[in-house]
C-alpha cells in the first residue's frame, strides 16, 4: 500500500539559509546579547579612562569594543557558514540537496547520502520567518524548510497540519 503524502519540499539550501537557522537559535541569541552586554561595558570602560585622562589605554579599550561589536554584527553570518560546512561534512556534498515528505505519522528526509525518518513528537518548537520554517529537534538542530521549495501541499495548510501532529506550534 502506497503511503499518504501531505506535504513535499524538494529544495537545496545555502549559507543564506544556515545564517538565518542560526539567527533563531537560542545559544546564539544568549551570546549576541552577552556580547551587547560586554561592548557596553568596555565603551564605558574606554569613556572613564578618557575622562580621568588615560589616552592611550583608553583608545585600547574603545578598539575592543569596536571589535566586540563588529563580532557581534557578524556572528550569525559566521555561526551559519559554520553550520553549513558541518552539513556538507555530514552529506559529504558541496550541494545540500534534500527532499522531505510529510506522511501520517512520521517525516522522511532524504538527501544524496543520507535519509532520516522523523516522528512529529520529536519536535519541541517550530519557528516560522518569512522564508522558512524550523522544526527544532533540540535547541541547537532541527530541519530548515525554504517555503518557496513545498511541491506539494499549501504553506497555509501546512501551519495548521504541522500544529495538530506536533502539538507545538
Amino acid at each position: 500500500m502506497e503511503e499518504l503524502i501531505y506535504f513535499r519540499v524538494n529544495q537545496t539550501l545555502g549559507v543564506r539559509d544556515y545564517t538565518e537557522f542560526s539567527k533563531k537559535l537560542a545559544a546564539v541569541k544568549m551570546v549576541r546579547i552577552t556580547y551587547i552586554i560586554l561592548s557596553v561595558l568596555l565603551l564605558g570602560i574606554a569613556v572613564l579612562m578618557l575622562a580621568i585622562e588615560q589616552g592611550a589605554t583608553a583608545i585600547i579599550w574603545a578598539i575592543i569594543a569596536v571589535s566586540a561589536i563588529i563580532l557581534l554584527i557578524r556572528y550569525p553570518k559566521i555561526m551559519g557558514n559554520n553550520l553549513f560546512k558541518n552539513s556538507q561534512k555530514v552529506h559529504n556534498s558541496n550541494l545540500l540537496q534534500s527532499e522531505t515528505v510529510f506522511c501520517e505519522d512520521h517525516i522522511f528526509d532524504n538527501s544524496r547520502n543520507s535519509s532520516l525518518t522523523l516522528e512529529y513528537s520529536q519536535f519541541e518548537k517550530i519557528i516560522e520567518t518569512n522564508e522558512h520554517f524550523f522544526l527544532m529537534i533540540t535547541k541547537t538542530t532541527g530541519l530548515i524548510l525554504r517555503k518557496d521549495s513545498f511541491t506539494q501541499g499549501d504553506i497555509n495548510q501546512f501551519r495548521g497540519f504541522i500544529a495538530s501532529k506536533s502539538h507545538i506550534f
